[in-house]
């Protein structure tokens, strides 16, 4: 449970309370961040889904255009930085989006870091070198103020560890038509997000892999030129499968897919059995509409869609709703799902990763889904069910995030402290009410969800917590008295000439001492060792005799529960 709480009304500054929840109480507490230069004007929850928390924070006023993402550990507490400068609207959404069909896999939108850096200077009244500038405009942008050129700054980046790391997004080789992109060392797919205008980078659940969005090539996101970009491996690879920008919707467990021209007004709707590889035309009204979007039913399994969008006639605009039936089209159901990659089969084993050359693992996992075969034009029907293969895998430096006070410089780069605010005693502090142990962190924690085993290890080391007051003393005596007791022990140990004899008690009677013996009896004489107290006279010489003669054998006599009896002969 989350709660925002006002700390200065008049510059709109709050602050997040968090707490674990209960039927009877909730102890709120201040979230932790380690960003403790920074003000927090609003919140905006990205995603709680797999197991912790993606939280935008705006620090930068009450119309910012961007904020930073922090992730959470499993608690939702304690949160360290994941991505700066993500890109938000006016309604306050975020160009942030996981791809629902995998886990640890989200796309976002940032304004490009060098460009903050050198506007904040600017308004410090810093001086920025030509290069820097040159740089950041690329010899065509020449507005200064971030409120009115930061759109100009805008890439995309993904993380295949749920936000651990970023990185830009390699551009398809060739566009739809097959030639070659012209955009020198820049070559990166950018995508519209929420805070566009365009429709934003889509996925749906039951669809493995397949993401679709509108965007460019080239160093960062631009309004012309716009392409609409599919990938079918969770964003690893991407294709430009239609020009221009385009709203679109996927069925039957990503074997459909239906795209609209969404900028002019149309009479049709394209469709494509084969992810994007061919198309074909569908007339869907006699006038021409601006479509607004195109939906499904939640699952995302069927091939029934809703198309609803305005009709300007006369100089009036009136709502649309179309329904579509894709089921008369008779298209083979697809055959063999049962074994894949076989010649005979419709279907394809395939395991999503991050790139990385014989590393096909996600959060600590390798997982093998069964999906159709692109080329295969058929349908998987409504009650299709996928299958899943999973393993674990060995721990990697990508199965870490940076943790709270530690962050990655760039895509790739260790992690480190948080721009250097935080010193070594400030990051290994023990907590106020510390008790047994604390942990100093190496800089990473293992990312929550994250189920890798063995392998690389960055979990933090664990510290006796100190002392203080009263306690300390007495924890210096226990311990002094700990020492004098083991050395009592050790000089008792190898002391051989000191022995702790056994306290028995004499027994009073025969009677009263089962494990009484007697020694040999020899006619009248009277050997008894040990008789009632009144009944006791001295022993004469021949009966001494025999017994001193048998002295060594008869020493000790061994009672029952073995305990000795020693004998002091006079």
């Amino acid at each position: 449970m989350f709660v925002a709480q006002v700390v200065d009304q008049e510059s709109q500054e709050v602050v997040l309370l968090g707490s674990s929840s209960s039927e009877k109480s909730y102890s709120l507490v201040p979230i932790e961040t380690n960003q403790k230069t920074f003000r927090e004007h609003s919140y905006t929850f990205l995603d709680t889904t797999e197991h912790s928390v993606f939280l935008h924070i705006n620090h930068f006023g009450d119309v910012s255009k961007y904020g930073h993402i922090y992730i959470s550990d499993p608690q939702g507490l304690k949160y360290s930085l994941s991505l700066k400068y993500n890109v938000r609207s006016d309604e306050n959404q975020c160009d942030f989006e996981k791809i629902l069909s995998l886990e640890g896999i989200y796309v976002a939108n940032v304004i490009s870091t060098n460009f903050m850096h050198n506007a904040e200077q600017e308004m410090e009244g810093e001086e920025i070198s030509e290069e820097e500038s040159m740089e950041e405009h690329h010899g065509n942008k020449n507005t200064r103020s971030v409120e009115n050129s930061y759109k100009d700054f805008i890439k995309t980046l993904i993380s295949f560890n749920k936000g651990g790391d970023w990185k830009r997004i390699k551009s398809p080789d060739r566009n739809s038509a097959g030639k070659k992109y012209d955009c020198g060392e820049y070559c990166y797919l950018n995508l519209h997000g929420i805070s566009s205008d365009n429709p934003p980078f889509y996925s749906v659940e039951s669809a493995a892999g397949l993401i679709i969005g509108n965007g460019n090539v080239g160093r960062y996101l631009e309004n012309e030129d716009v392409s609409t970009f599919l990938s079918r491996d969770g964003g690893l690879t991407w294709f430009e499968i239609r020009k221009g920008s385009h709203i679109y919707e996927i069925g039957d467990h990503g074997a459909l897919i239906i795209i609209a021209d969404d900028q002019n007004p149309t009479n049709m709707i394209l469709y494509s059995w084969d992810e994007g590889l061919t198309w074909e035309e569908l007339k869907i009204s006699d006038e021409k509409i601006m479509v607004k979007n195109i939906i499904i039913e939640p699952t995302s399994a069927s091939q029934h869609f809703i198309v609803y969008g305005e009709l300007t006639k006369n100089g009036t605009k009136k709502g649309v709703v179309i329904g579509l039936d894709f089921t008369s089209l008779h298209e083979p159901q697809c055959r063999n799902p049962e074994n894949p990659d076989a010649t005979d089969s419709d279907y394809e084993k395939w395991t999503p990763n991050d790139g990385r050359i014989g590393r096909e693992c996600l959060l600590g996992q390798k997982i093998t889904y069964i999906r159709r075969k692109r080329e295969a034009q058929c349908y998987n029907g409504q009650l299709f069910e996928r299958k899943v293969f999973v393993e674990t895998c060995p721990c990697t430096e990508e199965d870490y995030e940076c943790d709270v006070g530690y962050e990655r410089l760039g895509p790739g780069e260790p992690c480190s402290k948080e721009g250097g605010k935080h010193t070594e005693e400030e990051i290994h502090k023990p907590p106020i009410d510390c008790k047994g142990y604390y942990s100093i962190s190496r800089g990473y924690r293992r990312v929550p969800g994250n189920m890798c085993v063995n392998g690389a290890k960055f979990d933090p080391i664990l510290i006796p917590c100190p002392y203080s007051g009263v306690f300390a003393s007495l924890g210096v005596i226990f311990f002094i008295a700990i020492i004098f007791v083991l050395i009592a022990l050790i000089f008792l140990a190898f002391n051989k000439n000191f022995n702790i004899p056994d306290i028995l008690p004499f027994p009073k009677s025969r009677r009263d001492n089962p494990g009484y013996h007697d020694i040999e009896h020899t006619g009248d004489e009277d050997n008894r060792l040990f008789e009632d107290d009144t009944d006791t006279k001295p022993l004469d010489k021949k009966s001494l005799n025999k017994i001193k003669n048998r002295r060594d054998e008869e020493l000790n006599l061994q009672e029952d529960g073995g305990q000795l009896i020693s004998m002091d002969l006079k």
